[in-house]
């Protein structure tokens, strides 16, 4: 009986050590986990800056077409314009060395 009682401890005495192993272990995944909300926590930050900085830089794009736009209108204008210019100037050459 006394071997009996001996072997029961012995082995509660493993079975405590395990759970003091099983212990530690979930200590160490508990670390782990929190490591990776934290990882998590750093991502999703640097996400929503590159969120923010593509609908800049869409913006941006879009303000840059319209202005080459603008200037491309500007551009065709003034193109017009000089060449009403030069024909009005080659129109009035002409008839002053005609009437010459």
């Amino acid at each position: 009986m006394e071997d009996l009682l001996k072997q029961i401890l012995s082995e509660i005495k493993d079975i405590k050590s395990d759970v003091n192993s099983l212990k530690l272990d979930m200590s160490e995944v508990k670390a782990d986990i929190n490591e990776l909300k934290e990882g998590q926590c750093r991502i999703e930050a640097k996400l929503d800056s590159v969120y923010d900085q593509t609908a800049d830089l869409t913006e941006f794009r879009t303000e840059s077409l319209e202005s080459l736009n603008r200037i491309e209108d500007d551009v065709n204008f003034l193109t017009h314009k000089e060449t009403q210019n030069e024909k009005m100037l080659f129109n009035l050459e002409r008839k002053v060395f005609t009437s010459k």
